[in-house]
């Protein structure tokens, strides 16, 4: 019997040099050059969260299987557009047309790809970042029969958006190598989760402990605040800070106390406080004036990505066209520019990014809401 060098778990944990040798001996094994492809393109996925450098995993050998055997790709073409960067121009003009009738047919099979990642495939190659403190990634996905699954990738960082983290684990969904019980693993992601590894307890540890302090009368414990608003950060507020015209104050502290004027903190619950808060910083308005539209997530303190409305999208799935109302509509639906369509996707992504950050930061947070955190840094590219 067959051994499997490159199951799901190994590809998400070896290492670099591991890896390398495991798809050579896998290919060497097995034969299965669809089976290489899709493996390496979990690794890029890997990659793009990973502070390691996982980049270009096993090239010598993807490079001879698209060079010298591109009839054993053929399942796996629509793929191709990943391995761009193993090629030079001249290399790749050979690639495409040895995989494809023409031209155009490498454009339409490539075509919901390009139109969803191509903003962030550089960064599926990108080499080591720094980062203070690690973090795992824990995913949800549902698989063919709908129903959930979960995997964790280990060692990562948090330096992109939410939409660009999303639109990197939407490419697991073109995935079909990952099976059990004979069900397709991958097909939406569902949620992906930042998660912070808390610092293991030292069992041994003999340090000498404080006693506890002895209660009196006159001793009351200190009571718990319900809510960690920092009302006395004494941080002046920035030069170019976007001031409502009847806000007068210079601080943090006087831009929290302006906010939450009117509001018992003591009535009102968290989740609440947080979704009118921002409300509020959305609107230009206090708190008191605001309504509880945004949704917070009260499962877990941690970062949250999650593909939900018009972030869902699937890259095997044709690509939806606009709603027409009218002959006019269905005449500029069939000239819309795919590009141009591309970077109206990004502009709309930056701006939901740029306004998530203005609410983090009125709010201080650091968790909900997918802040990055002060030790998240981008990779050297």
């Amino acid at each position: 019997m067959k051994t499997v060098l490159l199951q799901q778990h190994q590809l998400l944990k070896l290492k670099r040099k591991t890896l390398n040798k495991r798809f050579f001996d896998h290919y060497q094994e097995h034969k299965d050059a669809a089976y290489i492809l899709q493996a390496a393109v979990m690794v890029m996925v890997r990659n793009f969260f990973s502070f390691e450098d996982l980049s270009f995993v096993a090239e010598k050998l993807i490079r001879e299987l698209f060079m010298d055997k591109p009839a054993e790709l053929v399942s796996v073409r629509h793929l191709s557009i990943y391995f761009r960067e193993y090629f030079n121009a001249e290399e790749w003009d050979t690639v495409i047309s040895s995989l494809y009738a023409n031209h155009d047919e490498y454009l339409k099979l490539t075509e919901n790809a390009r139109l969803h990642t191509e903003h962030i495939r550089p960064l599926l190659h990108a080499g080591t970042c720094e980062v203070e403190t690690p973090k795992d990634l824990a995913l949800t996905f549902f698989d063919a029969a709908g129903k959930k699954h979960r995997c964790t990738i280990k060692n990562v960082h948090r330096s992109y958006s939410a939409e660009e983290n999303c639109a990197a684990l939407s490419i697991l969904g073109t995935l079909t190598i990952f099976e059990k019980d004979r069900v397709r693993r991958f097909t939406r992601l569902a949620k992906s989760r930042f998660i912070t590894a808390e610092d293991d307890y030292d069992c041994d540890n003999n340090e000498e402990q404080p006693e506890p302090a002895v209660k009196t009368d006159l001793q009351q414990p200190a009571e718990k605040p319900k809510h960690s608003l920092y009302l006395d950060d004494p941080r002046p507020l920035p030069k170019n800070f976007d001031r409502p015209a009847n806000f007068e104050g210079t601080t943090y502290a006087d831009w929290k106390k302006f906010l939450l004027e009117g509001i018992d903190l003591s009535t009102i619950s968290e989740k609440e406080l947080i979704s009118r808060t921002a409300t509020a910083l959305y609107d230009g308005v206090q708190v008191k004036d605001a309504r509880a539209n945004f949704q917070v997530d009260e499962e877990s303190e941690e970062d949250i990505d999650e593909l939900d409305g018009e972030w869902v999208f699937n890259l095997e799935a044709e690509i939806p066209q606009p709603k027409n109302n009218s002959e006019t509509d269905t005449a500029k639906a069939d000239t819309v520019d795919p590009e141009k369509a591309r970077l109206e996707e990004i502009r709309r992504q930056r701006e939901q990014k740029q306004k998530q950050q203005r609410i983090d930061k009125a709010l201080q947070r650091k968790g909900k809401g997918g802040k990055k955190g002060k030790n998240g840094k981008g990779k050297k590219r």
